[in-house]
């Protein structure tokens, strides 16, 4: 069994391997694109934006884009932060370098979590509509509104602590009173 084991890991390593090189392969500009890249197809931003934000779920059960990377164009609070900001993105790659990226999901973070999960044509074709329009907006500036958020909810909730202990210390307060009372009047 331990044979089982090692290759296995001999495999993953391969495959890593393999999507680190076409990942080396597309900077470069050397992959070649094809029908990977959905040519042809014309996406709609609006379904984009609903597949980014999660509005509308992807079509193989993977997550969001959302819950990973921000973007300009989605509402407060603008997406995740664990990936890259991919606002500008279409400018940076170019139509076909991301059509094989959103095609390939080859990125090791990614691939875990879209193994068997890929994106359809129709919704690489809204996400790239919309991540083309998506970079002529400016970046998401979530960071002072998040703070906003974070300080109304903490008034709220220390608003909120204030009411519900408003009575706490009647009982304490009042058994004190008369403790006092009966001391100064000399009864025990």
């Amino acid at each position: 069994m331990p044979g089982l084991h090692s290759s296995s890991i001999g495999a993953a390593c391969v495959r890593r391997g393999c999507c680190a090189l076409a990942g080396i392969l597309l900077v470069l500009g050397q992959l070649p694109f094809g029908a990977a890249a959905g040519e042809g197809e014309v996406g709609s931003a609006d379904a984009g934006a609903r597949l980014f934000s999660g509005q509308t779920r992807l079509a193989g059960g993977g997550p969001s884009c959302a819950a990973c990377h921000a973007i300009a164009g989605l509402p407060f609070p603008g997406g995740g932060t664990m990936g890259p900001d991919l606002t500008g993105v279409y400018a940076r790659y170019g139509p076909e370098a991301l059509g094989t990226v959103l095609a390939t999901l080859f990125f090791p973070t990614m691939d875990p979590v879209f193994a068997g999960r890929l994106l359809t044509p129709a919704e690489r074709a809204d996400l790239q509509a919309f991540m083309a329009a998506s970079g002529t907006s400016p970046a998401p500036a979530a960071t002072g509104r998040l703070l906003l958020f974070g300080l109304l909810l903490l008034a709220a909730a220390a608003a909120l602590m204030a009411w519900l202990g408003r009575a706490r210390l009647c009982g304490v307060r009042a058994a004190l009173v008369a403790d006092a009372r009966r001391a100064r009047e000399g009864r025990p």
